[in-house]
């Protein structure tokens, strides 16, 4: 089940001892998208599958164009802003990283919890329910001072503070009351009452590059020699069930085409925060998560004979952990 819900689990991890679910914690700052051209031809296109639309094909071609077209400049607008520092007043869209679905206020929707509260859910796409101005949660900072690291905020939805007027600005909200059906978390919700979020940086922009391995990336551990992928599994007929890693072989036609989820890792760059993140380099230290069990590959003294590697090299035992 995909849950597009936006939730906070409580007691689970601390910015120096983050949960083991950190990647679900993770969002992108990124520049407001456009949307009233998608939003235009994403009307008449129901519109036109259901025949109560007036245009014709020729126009339904020329709104898909200038669709795309703002989906483009979008794009630019977001390679143009890399590296800006972000400041106190800033509109700005909130990307979950891992399911690259937008942070969004749906006006016209109660929240589950708190009826009198806005929903907020993750979008695929975005609207203009998707634009939060970033305010100063005390008022020793203004707005046009640079958001630092550390920093207390308030995330003020646009689209809904522009039409209304009052002491305490609607805002991402958490919610007092714990979910029903989750009752280790407390949904989040759009609601006049404050809230402070505090900004941890994950990575910088010049860090978060598709080219370079970093803090987050999955990625699969292949034997060059061997040509096997490194997994995690259960060891078949054993009671309790044993996990092991070991070197499996594939019967594909290319073994790097092998697309088993047990063989799935988490990079993780050692850093002095635990919170951090960071790009990978040699000679640094790293910790690699399986990503279906949330444990970590461990290199451990072998305690039975081993036979010796016909390479020279020491023979050791991984594990997890």
């Amino acid at each position: 089940m995909v849950d597009d819900r936006c939730i906070v689990e409580l007691r689970d991890g601390r910015p120096e001892s983050p949960p083991k679910k950190f990647r679900d914690c993770l969002f992108k700052v990124c520049p407001v998208n456009r949307y009233a051209a998608q939003k235009q031809y994403w009307t008449e296109q129901k519109r036109f599958i259901s025949g109560e639309s007036t245009f014709d094909d020729d126009m339904m071609n020329k709104l898909r164009i200038a669709a795309e077209k703002e989906k483009e400049q979008n794009e630019l607008e977001f390679r143009k802003t890399q590296g800006n520092v972000i400041q106190y007043g800033t509109t700005v869209q909130l990307l979950h990283v891992k399911s690259d679905k937008y942070v969004t206020v749906q006006k016209n929707s109660p929240a589950k919890c708190e009826r009198n509260a806005m929903k907020v859910y993750l979008d695929r796409a975005g609207n203009e329910g998707s634009w939060f101005i970033i305010e100063p949660a005390y008022k020793h900072y203004v707005i046009g001072d640079s958001v630092a690291a550390g920093n207390k905020i308030s995330l003020v939805p646009y689209s809904v503070n522009s039409q209304t007027s009052g002491h305490v600005k609607h805002q991402l909200h958490l919610s007092h009351f714990l979910l029903k059906d989750h009752q280790t978390a407390a949904e989040v919700n759009c609601l006049n009452e404050c809230t402070e979020w505090q900004v941890f940086m994950f990575l910088l922009f010049n860090e978060n590059q598709p080219d370079i391995v970093k803090s987050g990336d999955v990625v699969r551990l292949f034997h060059a020699d061997q040509q096997t992928f490194l997994t995690l599994d259960a060891i078949p007929k054993t009671c309790p069930p044993q996990d092991v890693v070991f070197l499996r072989m594939t019967n594909r036609p290319s073994a790097a085409d092998a697309t088993s989820s047990r063989a799935l890792w988490e990079v993780q760059v050692v850093q002095k925060d635990a919170y951090r993140g960071g790009a990978a380099k040699w000679r640094e230290v790293y910790r690699f998560k399986h990503l279906a069990t949330d444990m970590y590959l461990t290199a451990i003294p072998a305690t039975s004979p081993v036979k010796p590697a016909s390479n020279g090299r020491r023979a050791s035992l991984l594990h997890m952990k």
